[in-house]
């Protein structure tokens, strides 16, 4: 078994103030998901039952909205599921500057808070 040691800082938004994601692709419905926790390196987001199309080191598109910001569009890769599919979390390869900024920005302010 290896570990990964994370760069970024990663947080969980508040039940109150979800991330709000929306997978982008022929095999999602834009449905809309939440974020378990984020960075700016990468992202875990709650699913509802298994998706198809998540799997290892598969590439997908996502919109990701911040609370009281407008959605911005991410490339990730999949790195991990859990046991019962609920959840995957995804490494970020592709995000404009402006939307980095702004995930920084809100990890930033989110950062001491903890669920």
């Amino acid at each position: 078994m290896w570990f990964y040691k994370r760069k970024e800082t990663r947080i969980h938004p508040k039940t109150d103030e979800p991330v709000i994601v929306e997978l982008v692709g022929k095999d999602f419905n834009g449905q809309m998901i939440y974020a378990k926790d984020i960075s700016v390196g990468g992202i875990c987001v709650a699913t509802p039952s298994y998706f198809r199309g998540c799997d290892i080191d598969e590439e997908i598109e996502m919109n990701i909205q911040l609370p009281g910001e407008k959605a911005f569009r991410v490339l990730a890769i999949i790195r991990h599921t859990e046991l019962d599919d609920s959840y995957f979390g995804a490494v970020f390869i592709e995000m404009d500057k402006e939307s980095k900024a702004k995930l920084a920005q809100y990890i930033a302010k989110m950062g001491s808070y903890e669920e």
